[in-house]
């Protein structure tokens, strides 16, 4: 089994560090009896054990749940292939809920374009993410955690002094 000790899913969380529950977005690379080898955007694979739908094909994107992680390298997940609206009313519902965070319909949005990124929709990045919507809209959260750029009061300026200039 690889070792990921220094390996980060699309550049912002450890594989290793997702918890059960927590939802992202791989493409298959290879299916095997009871396990699938995943790829991530970056080019690292993944071996893991997992219910793989029979529909399934080598080079198709999907989401998996994690089911179990060990934290030692054990992880356990779970492929799913439901409607977006389903995904965002259901499972980013949970999401949100297992964050503590509030399902509104904003919070949904994000934790939807936080997944269709490429990003985990885990607790951190959830956290992280709804707490900036007071201060930046979704395109600008997404492009923060995408870069990993920690906030500060630089780059996040209050919303009064947040202005785009939209000329070309």
């Amino acid at each position: 089994m690889k070792d990921f000790s220094d390996y980060k899913t699309v550049g912002v969380r450890r594989f290793n560090e997702l918890q059960a529950g927590d939802i992202f977005k791989a493409t298959i690379h290879n299916i095997r009896p009871n396990e699938v080898t995943i790829r991530f955007s970056d080019g690292n694979t993944y071996t893991a054990r997992s219910y793989v739908l029979p529909e399934a094909r080598i080079g198709e994107e999907s989401l998996f749940v994690v089911q179990e992680n060990d934290l030692e390298g054990r992880i356990v997940l779970k492929m799913v292939k439901i409607a977006p609206e389903i995904l965002r009313k259901n499972m980013l519902t949970q999401a949100l809920l297992n964050a503590g965070l509030a399902p509104t319909p904003q919070s949904s949005e994000l934790a939807y374009r936080i997944l269709m990124s490429g990003l985990p929709a885990d607790t951190p990045t959830l956290q992280r993410a709804v707490a900036l919507l007071a201060e930046l809209g979704i395109d600008e959260i997404i492009a923060l955690l995408l870069e990993e750029i920690p906030e500060t009061q630089k780059n996040v300026p209050p919303p009064a002094r947040f202005t785009f200039d939209m000329r070309v």
